[in-house]
């Protein structure tokens, strides 16, 4: 509180705000920020700033939390129905025996459901019935060469009957792609936080007489110092 003339006041009035910042995270910055002295030779040296850690609107967990909810996201992803877990193999001009008989040229959802009231579902029911269809039934001439040529197989690979969906989809980088997923993309794991350290304390040293002799100490935001040994 202040008086009219700007004085300390208990039992002034408060200032109106003149200018309120917006900025895109109001509630945090969460940075883990690291300090270094360099020599450049024997008597001169100077200050370096590490390159920063920001996990800003993220949760560090353990490695036992995290562990674990990668275990959990891998779990929900086998029951989800999303397009994103299947990939279409077929191809183009392909017909699997497993097909439904609409995959076939000229048949559509009508003509579809006439060939299911004769309780021909499939490519393969189609293949393995004996004699003419029934009547008012028929198949272009195109469409009986895809019957006669259909084969055993998958034209769609459901990647959420794998072990792990994610490593089948996307191979050696699921970690990453996980990562960055709307599912852990608030979370980061301790690990990552005490590699980026190793890496770049070990990056300040490189190439000085204590390149693999140091150790570091750091506080990563209200938690106790880390003193981290850098190997060789």
């Amino acid at each position: 509180r202040r008086d009219k003339d700007g004085n300390l006041d208990p039992d002034g009035e408060y200032r109106a705000n003149a200018v309120i910042l917006h900025v895109k995270y109001s509630q945090e910055t969460r940075l883990l920020l690291g300090v270094g002295v360099k020599y450049v030779s024997p008597t001169e040296s100077v200050g370096v700033r590490l390159p920063l850690f920001d996990y800003t609107q993220k949760w560090v967990d353990t490695i036992a939390t995290y562990n674990k909810l990668v275990s959990d996201l891998i779990a929900s992803t086998k029951k989800e129905g999303s397009s994103r877990w299947f990939k279409d193999v077929r191809e183009p001009g392909a017909v699997f025996l497993s097909d439904l008989v609409t995959q076939l040229s000229g048949v559509g959802k009508k003509t579809g459901d006439k060939f299911n009231e004769a309780q021909l579902f499939t490519v393969g029911d189609l293949q393995a019935h004996a004699g003419p269809l029934p009547e008012g039934l028929r198949l272009s001439p195109k469409a009986q060469a895809e019957v006669a040529a259909a084969t055993e197989g998958v034209p769609t690979i459901d990647y959420r009957t794998f072990d792990n969906p994610w490593e089948a989809r996307y191979g050696p980088t699921w970690e990453d792609v996980m990562r960055d997923s709307s599912e852990m993309s608030g979370h980061v794991c301790i690990t990552e936080l005490i590699m980026h350290m190793v890496r770049t304390c070990a990056d300040h040293v490189r190439g000085t007489p204590y390149e693999g002799k140091g150790f570091f100490s750091t506080t990563p935001c209200r938690s106790l110092p880390v003193r981290t040994q850098l190997s060789g």
